[in-house]
């Protein structure tokens, strides 16, 4: 305390205080009880200044017997120096932590101060706002100034892409079990006379704007879509047929929306076949090139990928699609390699083909028999090595002749058409490719496929893949199916076999192929 406050507070006299300011009461009796508990304080601290500070240590060594003891005491008191705090610097961070603080709320109240002016403005503009169907073409192009330039995009490239559209009354149940715009679905053509007349409207003339593209001073195109009653013609009609006389097509609805780096990956991943037909040659005389020199570790390599791989994918990719997508996946998965291993077996019967090993041990001219041993070019290559990794598998087939095309192309490539499909995870997606260019190599290095029989394999693959699309749209009607059992709840339907597992668990959404 200072001297200032010292003298100021020796100079109060708390009996005039209480009677110059006219305090009554509890305030009056807390002040005195304040001043008694002072006089009190005082009193002690005055009778406790007046007492010696120093310590005798010669009585304290004539009574302890320990007199070390006394002495290292007696060196502790008397080396003992206070310490001085500067408090400045903490009360410097105080005050700037409590300037920072104050512009803080002071920022905050003005954001608040903000939000409330516009919630104060919107709803002024709710309760002035019009019904919905006085609003016009202005109003809406005034609050969503996007439309203008979706719309002159549209006008400009000759196409409009909508989000829904119009529908009988027999289509609604069909339309309400349906989840656009993620499949296709039947739907039946309808004129657009009758679209724009629908709610009872007469071909009486409308005094709505023209939807014809009309440039405004700002230089975009504006539409009424209400409004081409007056305006309409037989020759502008996009649909000829009626509703009720018209057969069931399937149209394909997309919202109108910039395609983000995912959709554009996704949509490349989905192109496999085509990438791969397009790569394969170049592919497979590089992977030729790559077969020399043998040696144990490649030969190891390429009976993993011949033997293991070959058999234990398929087994696991039908797993995969059983526990992580929608039912029916894993019915269409294996109905196709079921029917490809069906053709392949004809084709070997009906055009056999002799492997690149006959041909290095039997020579061009040798007439092929069914007993002649390597002839298929697996087992050779445990009689290279002296090992024993084909020969339990291959050596005692009977098909010595079955060149083209390549089973491990074919079963590689059709299970990399399914992956790069159904797989959110672009990483598995690469492995399928890797599984396929493995198989190639491997078929290369055992001189037990022809670079041909590999692109056969992958054209059978194509082929299996092709018509399972559009064979009565199975493909697509197994995830319709698996959308519209989601958008309407029904979980047996619309889950998979990991989401009903682990039904009400955290686990569930994992194996959500939606999510």
């Amino acid at each position: 305390m200072s001297s200032v406050a010292q003298q100021a507070a020796k100079k109060v006299d708390f009996a005039k205080l209480i009677k110059s300011l006219g305090l009554t009461g509890s305030t009056a009796s807390s002040l005195t009880a304040f001043k008694k508990r002072h006089d009190e304080a005082k009193k002690e601290y005055i009778d406790l200044s007046s007492q010696s500070t120093e310590v005798d240590f010669n009585h304290y060594r004539q009574v302890l017997k320990n007199s070390k003891v006394v002495d290292e005491i007696e060196r502790a008191v008397s080396s003992f120096q206070p310490v001085t705090i500067d408090v400045s610097k903490n009360l410097k961070n105080i005050e700037i932590f409590e300037q920072k603080a104050i512009e803080n709320a002071q920022l905050a109240e003005k954001s608040v101060t903000k939000e409330i002016a516009e919630l104060k403005a919107t709803l002024k503009d709710i309760e002035s706002a019009r019904p919905f169907d006085q609003l016009t073409v202005d109003d809406v192009a005034k609050a969503r100034p996007d439309l203008d330039d979706k719309t002159a995009y549209m006008v400009k490239n000759g196409a409009y892409i909508i989000n829904y559209f119009y529908y009988s009354n027999e289509d609604e149940e069909l339309l309400q079990s349906s989840v656009l715009p993620q499949q296709n679905f039947p739907l039946k053509p309808l004129q657009v006379s009758s679209l724009l007349m629908q709610n009872g409207n007469s071909g009486a003339t409308s005094s709505a704007p023209s939807s014809r593209p009309s440039m405004s001073t700002t230089g975009s195109s504006t539409l009424s879509p209400a409004s081409d009653l007056i305006n309409f013609t037989e020759e502008e009609e996009m649909f000829e047929l009626h509703a009720s006389t018209a057969d069931p097509e399937y149209y394909h609805f997309k919202p109108f929306h910039i395609e983000t780096t995912k959709e554009l990956v996704n949509r490349w991943w989905r192109k496999a076949p085509v990438i791969l037909l397009c790569s394969c040659w170049v592919a497979l005389n590089v992977l030729f090139l790559l077969k020399q020199p043998i040696y144990k570790t490649k030969n190891i390599i390429a009976w993993i990928f011949h033997v293991p791989v070959h058999f234990i994918v398929p087994p696991v990719i039908g797993t995969w699609l059983y526990i992580w997508h929608a039912p029916g996946a894993l019915k269409l998965f294996t109905f196709c390699l079921g029917i490809q291993n069906i053709v392949l077996l004809f084709t070997y019967l009906i055009f056999p083909n002799a492997t690149p090993t006959f041909i290095k041990l039997y020579g061009d001219n040798k007439a092929p028999t069914f007993d002649m041993i390597y002839s298929d070019g697996q087992a050779v290559q445990d009689k290279k090595f002296s090992i024993f990794y084909h020969k339990a598998v291959y050596y005692a087939t009977p098909l010595k002749f079955a060149s083209f095309p390549s089973l491990h192309s074919a079963f590689a490539c059709l299970i990399c058409f399914f992956v790069c499909h159904y797989s959110r995870w672009s990483s598995f997606r690469f492995l399928s490719f890797v599984n396929v260019f493995g198989q190639w190599w491997a078929d290369l290095y055992f001189d037990h496929h022809w670079r041909v029989d590999n692109l056969g394999g992958l054209i059978y693959a194509i082929i299996t893949w092709t018509l399972l699309k559009n064979w009565n749209h199975s493909l697509a009607k197994v995830d319709s199916k698996f959308s519209r059992a989601r958008s309407q709840g029904d979980f047996v339907h619309g889950s998979t076999m990991g989401m009903r597992l682990f039904r009400n668990t955290k686990l569930q959404k994992l194996f959500d192929p939606l999510s």
